[in-house]
């Protein structure tokens, strides 16, 4: 704005509205600049080649492989359970001493029997 003085000479004034409530063009692209920098930085993070998301891939990958693992595992076990309910076990049954003549007990062998 400019004011002329009684002496005729132009007077610069600044209107203080005018520079005070508004942001400067070069706070508005550094803040730009530093947003872009941020962001490219979490998207790499994100989304590169050791990134989170492929690290979250691989561990789902390796929990889903030793799941199934395990499961087979357990599988085999029942299946061999079941087979010595049976009598279809290929484990040989245990040889049982066989006990002959006569059998004395002390004290607390009576007891016990009694």
């Amino acid at each position: 704005m400019i004011n002329k003085s009684k002496e005729g000479k132009e007077k610069i004034v600044f209107d203080k509205i005018n520079r005070t409530n508004g942001i400067t063009l070069v706070a508005l692209v550094l803040t730009i600049i530093i947003i872009i920098i941020l962001s490219t930085i979490t998207i790499n993070v994100a989304f590169g080649d050791n990134g989170l998301i492929n690290q979250i891939k691989e561990t789902r990958n390796e929990t889903t492989n030793t799941m199934l693992r395990e499961e087979t595992k357990m599988n085999d076990l029942m299946s061999g359970y079941v087979n010595m309910m049976n009598g279809n076990s290929d484990i040989p049954d245990p040889e049982v001493p066989i006990i002959t003549g006569n059998i004395t007990f002390g004290e607390i062998g009576k007891q016990v029997l009694q």
